[in-house]
């Protein structure tokens, strides 16, 4: 989910449930915390798709975060024990929040990081999702009345979140059934920022790779709306030695460098395209789910004959 919904999701449940100045700033900053990984892309979008949805998102950051801002603060402010214990409740449940939603958007996230690095993700709904975002946008908006019963507003709003993601799961459900009546080989649905619109994905194999058909569905009426097809070539070959003599080779090398297994591994439908120019492989290591219009964000990957790499993330042209 967007910080922005993360940060608006502590602020109205802080008043919703009449929590003091103090504790609401706590849990605010609990429900955004986890976010702080985000800083990598100072480094560039190859970094951030390495660290981002790391350990700060798994669940050993689940309870070591909240254990260390209520250290913190509770050491700072000299609480008591029973203080003490409020506010690790109090972050807890804000970084709960925030991984629980990550979890249920597109974008893997590391969550039994140390014991495994794979991302999991269950793709319900989208990184922004406008009905979450609107509902606690105006149940904040309504908050600041003062005659206004909060609780009855976080009832509202607890009903209206819980309804919006139910309507979602049901939603893809539909959207893969409507494919399934066409073509029953899906690998992967993908959520938008509609629930009645998603993107479901078939993988045809062939002798030199493969081909991605992308769907999109009107999940209500049942209806494919159009079809989108991306082919990829030399995706799964072992790792191979310099002399990169081979469109094979140059992929399989590819994959030896971190920010592009990072990067490959966070892609929900990884493809690749390979071209050869002065002795020198340039690949476009790219997600098929974001190829539409004849362009795509990826991993721009030369690999030179003796194995040197250089990378860098753009926007390609097909």
């Amino acid at each position: 989910m967007d910080l922005i919904s993360h940060g608006l999701l502590g602020l109205v449940f802080g008043r919703g449930f009449n929590l003091s100045k103090p504790y609401r700033i706590m849990l605010i900053i609990s429900c955004v915390i986890p976010d702080i990984d985000s800083i990598s892309i100072l480094a560039g979008f190859e970094e951030f798709f390495q660290y981002h949805r790391g350990p700060t998102h798994s669940f050993v950051g689940m309870l070591l975060i909240p254990l260390a801002i209520s250290v913190v603060y509770a050491g700072y402010k000299r609480l008591p024990a029973q203080k003490f214990l409020l506010i690790l409740s109090i972050c807890l449940c804000g970084t709960f929040s925030h991984i629980f939603l990550d979890l249920i958007t597109p974008w893997s996230t590391a969550f039994l990081w140390p014991f495994s690095d794979e991302g999991i993700s269950f793709d319900i709904t989208s990184i922004f999702d406008p009905i979450f975002f609107a509902t606690l946008f105006l149940a904040f908006l309504f908050m600041k009345y003062k005659n206004v019963k909060k609780h009855i507003i976080m009832v509202f709003v607890i009903i209206l979140i819980s309804t919006n993601f139910g309507v979602r799961y049901y939603e893809k459900g539909a959207a893969i059934d409507t494919v399934k009546e066409v073509n029953d080989n899906i690998v992967m649905s993908m959520p938008t920022v509609r629930p009645d619109r998603w993107q479901v994905a078939v993988k045809v194999v062939g002798e030199n790779g493969f081909t991605y058909k992308i769907y999109n569905v009107d999940s209500v009426h049942n209806k494919i709306l159009s079809t989108t097809t991306v082919e990829s070539f030399f995706t799964d070959y072992n790792l191979v030695e310099p002399p990169i003599d081979s469109p094979e080779k140059a992929v399989a090398y590819s994959q030896r460098d971190d920010k592009v297994k990072a990067f490959i591994e966070k892609a929900h439908l990884p493809a690749v395209t390979v071209t050869v120019d002065d002795g020198m492989w340039h690949l476009f290591w790219f997600d098929a789910f974001t190829s539409y219009g004849g362009m795509s964000s990826g991993m721009n990957v030369t690999v030179g004959i003796d194995g040197t790499l250089t990378m860098s993330f753009s926007v390609y042209e097909f």
